[in-house]
């Protein structure tokens, strides 16, 4: 019995014991985790996941109206986004946090009015496609009505759009906001001997081309639209009964710049059969798919968006050299005249891209650029090492 009391004594003394040095660990790991930079997955739903980096003013440019890159004309450049009531809160709020912030002005429209979002409300039907041509009209023709003449470019997208507003802008830098042209990718409508842009990646039309579509083509010839869906074959019908031109917006190699799916799609050239047989320049696939400078890219759904934000505003390459941005200037629409300055933007070790302006951080503010290294000085080891002249080894990982 005096045993039994015994070991009972000792073990309610262990027992305490344990229970203290439990609670000491957890107040030192608390402690440990609110003083410290490392943020801990708080279990949020995955929609609602910390992007606050993302947004932050000093981690990119945020309202392209400030961005005045060179050799690039300061167009004015609108940009509406349809959508739908219950994709706001899932994709299309990271689209007006991200990108959207870089046009002139960016409206959004839906079915519906939200004036929290806010959207504007075209007052049609919401369903698989069928009301396409319904939003079609009345968004065209409440931009038509309300920014016509305070703009110069309108960029229609959707809300699985993701786009690189400045280099749209430098894609239009040489174009003419009262030619009657639309820009975008093209498809071809074989059953109807038909030219026409993709409405995924979106579609830019000129000031004088909006004007066209909504007081001509909506007015004389209301059947180029008719109710249903695809309302981008039946856009671009409108525009060309009216005299507008669809222009292609291959780079100098024919590359695309308005991408219709993810950038995987077209590296690994895996495409579905539809692209194939509408894709208007042979749906090219691989390394030589897009452009240097692409403007959009489509399906990018959620946060997904975020991704692309990331890779295009937040990371860089540290050994950026001077030919690689020669490359740019050889194969992009910029004039050579205007290398030097773009080279000053390029982001050497001494400035940084802030509101989107260049600022000096000290030391010279145009450093010379790294000398080319001839190929003689590059020898090749296939079975060791990779050596540069000069150099230790890099070693394969």
């Amino acid at each position: 019995m005096q045993l039994n009391r015994c070991i009972r004594r000792r073990t309610a003394g262990k027992g305490k014991q344990l229970l203290v040095a439990t609670i000491i660990v957890v107040v030192v790991v608390i402690i440990i985790v609110k003083d410290s930079p490392i943020k801990v997955h708080t279990g949020r739903r995955e929609n609602e996941f910390d992007t606050q980096m993302l947004f932050r003013k000093e981690a990119g440019p945020a309202v392209a109206s400030s961005v005045r890159l060179p050799g690039v004309k300061p167009w004015r450049l609108l940009c509406w986004i349809l959508t739908k009531p219950e994709n706001l809160q899932t994709r299309t709020h990271l689209i007006k946090r991200t990108w959207a912030r870089r046009c002139d002005k960016t409206v959004f429209m839906s079915s519906t009015r939200n004036d929290s979002f806010p959207t504007i409300g075209l007052n049609t039907g919401e369903g698989n496609k069928q009301f396409q041509a319904q939003k079609a009209i009345k968004a065209w023709t409440y931009i038509h009505d309300h920014y016509l003449n305070d703009f110069d470019f309108f960029y229609k997208a959707d809300d699985d759009t993701y786009a690189v507003i400045e280099n749209l802008r430098l894609y239009l830098s040489d174009k003419d906001p009262e030619a009657a042209e639309f820009y975008g990718h093209r498809f071809r409508l074989r059953s109807k001997n038909l030219t026409f842009m993709s409405g995924g990646p979106g579609c830019v039309l000129t000031r004088k081309s909006v004007d066209l579509l909504v007081s001509r083509a909506f007015q004389e010839r209301p059947d180029c639209i008719p109710d249903g869906p695809g309302e981008d074959w039946k856009t671009s019908r409108c525009l060309q009964w009216v005299g507008a031109k669809p222009v292609d917006t291959r780079d100098e190699l024919g590359r695309e710049r308005f991408l219709v799916f993810p950038i995987k799609s077209h590296l690994t050239a895996k495409f579905p059969n539809w692209y194939f047989a509408f894709d208007t320049d042979h749906a090219v696939g691989g390394h030589n798919c897009c452009s240097y400078h692409p403007i959009s890219f489509h399906y990018v759904r959620n946060n997904d968006l975020l991704v692309y934000e990331w890779f295009f505003y937040h990371s860089a390459v540290y050994a950026l050299q001077k030919e690689t941005v020669e490359d740019f200037v050889r194969l992009g629409s910029l004039k050579e005249e205007n290398f030097t300055e773009l080279w000053q933007h390029s982001g050497q070790k001494n400035m940084r891209y802030s509101y989107g302006k260049v600022e000096q951080i000290g030391g010279d503010p145009f450093p010379p650029a790294p000398p080319a290294r001839p190929a003689a000085d590059f020898q090749p080891d296939i079975a060791g090492p990779i050596r540069l002249k000069g150099r230790g080894p890099i070693r394969r990982r």
